[in-house]
């Protein structure tokens, strides 16, 4: 029993040391808390409401309602094939994906420079087995997180941005 309890406490302890902790919901500069995206995709755009609603932020319908105006220049996501099997069909595969954006003031003016994000990812697809429905949902599953790691590294270089401008 005592082994027992010091082993949990162990294991409670080196989980609380490395550093573990909840994603916290993104914190928006004022200037974001009203925002307008024009030119994302629909993935794209629906991980930027799924942001926005975590926050105390609002998307307008218009770019005249906005403090700010999100404009996606490039929003592009690729898929290579990296290898093939002894078949000759793919195996592994790349996913690609580049995100070009600046960020205006509600009259225009350039508040952040164009910026870009470039993510990849690589998987396994092995189509041999029983499991082809299950890649085919790895597969997905990968191009929502990297929309989703698009979004956070979009909010934080604002955040940065803007604390530079004020500073």
């Amino acid at each position: 029993m005592l082994l027992r309890n010091f082993v949990l406490l162990t294991l409670i302890m080196m989980t609380a040391s490395c550093g573990y902790h909840l994603r916290q919901p993104i914190e928006l500069p004022e200037q974001f808390k009203t925002l307008y995206v024009q030119g994302a995709s629909g993935a794209l755009r629906k991980e930027i409401k799924k942001a926005v609603r975590t926050s105390s932020a609002i998307l307008v319908s218009t770019p005249e309602e906005a403090g700010m105006v999100l404009n996606i220049i490039e929003d592009h996501l690729r898929h290579n094939v990296l290898s093939l099997g002894s078949t000759g069909k793919a195996t592994e595969y790349e996913l690609y994906y580049l995100l070009t954006f600046e960020l205006l003031d509600a009259e225009g003016g350039i508040v952040m420079p164009r910026e870009t994000i470039e993510l990849s990812r690589d998987y396994f697809d092995d189509q041999s087995g029983d499991t082809v429905l299950g890649k085919a949902d790895e597969a997905n599953t990968i191009r929502q997180e990297m929309y989703k790691q698009a979004v956070r590294n979009l909010f934080d270089r604002a955040r940065i941005s803007f604390r530079k401008l004020s500073e």
